[in-house]
């Protein structure tokens, strides 16, 4: 196997060694990006505390992601495949609607725990400040999860009226 090399993984509070292809170098940008935007913003960090993270050089990181549009793309992209799959796999396995909300508030406390935002949530903070593709993304997100709760609430009026409270909420943030 070539082009292999020890790298720290740092995302895992516990350090241990892995070794890396750099076929493996995209996901660990991204990872690092992902947990950067959720700490700190999209705004608050650069390609220079990226390679700090991954422990690479700044121009790797532009070879695979020339613009750092097109890294929050790709990041947003593969955050709203993720969450859908969580999404259905909950209507799939709960069988009913409270059991159904209850997995789903804790795809967002489990990542609070960690002290990080939800990807989409850390990136409406700075909504106005993003390019117009980001937050056509982040927009997404919240219409996923407006329909994901309308279809899962079964005629109750609370969930309905959350749902209808986020959507409020959502237009106030997105202009």
């Amino acid at each position: 196997m070539q082009n292999r090399r020890l790298a720290i993984a740092t995302t895992n509070p516990t350090f241990y060694l892995v070794l890396y292809s750099m076929d493996d170098t995209r996901t660990r940008i991204l990872s690092e990006a992902e947990f950067l935007i959720r700490r700190r913003g999209y705004a608050a960090f650069s390609y220079a505390d990226l390679a700090d993270r991954v422990r690479i050089r700044k121009a790797s990181i532009h070879h695979h992601f020339p613009m750092k549009e097109m890294l929050g793309s790709t990041l947003i992209d593969k955050y709203l495949l993720r969450f859908e799959k969580d999404l259905h796999r909950i209507s799939m396995e709960e069988r009913n609607v409270a059991a159904r909300l209850s997995a789903y508030s804790k795809l967002f406390s489990n990542g609070l725990k960690g002290g990080m935002l939800p990807l989409c949530g850390a990136l409406s903070a700075e909504l106005s400040a993003l390019p117009a593709s980001l937050k056509k993304r982040v927009r997404k997100f919240f219409n996923i999860q407006l329909d994901w709760l309308y279809k899962n609430s079964n005629h109750l009026t609370v969930p309905l009226r959350f749902a209808g409270q986020m959507a409020a909420v959502w237009g106030l943030v997105s202009g």
